[in-house]
């Protein structure tokens, strides 16, 4: 049933408080310094939970998340956008967010696939985050900016105790599917990247690469 104006508010109102009395435990993330800061601070709480996209190996790319609980309720939340076929880690970001908050930002970010969301140990989420990092930078692409800050709330958690091997790339190769904020001048790039790295043959592609005809982001 949906929540009337009234209801929104009363929820708002409560959020409020609840930020309030958790105090000085709870700091923006300017006032800690540094999201990198603020995500370290939660590595040392439990994991709360750890989700991948279902059908992250038939798509290729999806939004992966990792959450940390502290002792006030509030939760740290890392996601990344990982695109196992070429760029790696394409969006990363971390944020402290309420239960409510966590559960708005959890649906808008992993319900965008025809799958459901499937757990992930810790151990194999980060060897998957890391690893298609390590992927895309042997082609000469970087993890987005903020990947330094979202990756701090790994903390401890240790990798090589996953004992699946992931694979990266489409048949062997590096395939670069563009999105739609990957205009034709950025798809050019990240093509010319990839002959320089892979040589001709070596990459394959899906992009648009004509600025005059170009679709409109609806139609992507």
């Amino acid at each position: 049933m949906a929540l009337s104006e009234k209801q929104k508010q009363k929820k708002r109102q409560q959020r409020a408080q609840k930020r309030k009395k958790a105090g000085a435990a709870r700091q923006p993330v300017s006032a800690a310094g540094s999201a990198r800061v603020m995500a370290k601070s939660y590595a040392r709480f439990p994991v709360h939970e750890v989700l991948c996209p279902g059908d992250l190996d038939d798509e290729g790319m999806g939004n992966l998340l990792l959450s940390r609980k502290g002792p006030d309720g509030l939760l740290g939340v890392s996601f990344f956008l990982v695109d196992k076929y070429c760029l790696g880690v394409k969006n990363a970001f971390f944020t402290e967010v309420d239960e409510d908050e966590y559960l708005e930002a959890r649906q808008r970010m992993l319900y965008r696939t025809s799958a459901e969301p499937v757990s992930m140990h810790p151990a194999c989420m980060r060897k998957l985050v890391e690893s298609a990092v390590d992927y895309a930078r042997d082609l000469g692409f970087p993890p987005h900016k903020d990947y330094g800050a979202a990756q701090a709330i790994f903390g401890d958690i240790d990798a090589s105790a996953c004992p699946t091997r992931f694979e990266f790339g489409d048949q062997g190769k590096p395939l670069f599917i563009a999105g739609r904020n990957d205009n034709p001048a950025k798809s050019r790039k990240i093509i010319k990247q990839l002959e320089k790295c892979c040589g001709a043959g070596g990459y394959n592609y899906v992009a648009w690469l004509d600025d005059e005809e170009m679709p409109g982001a609806d139609d992507l």
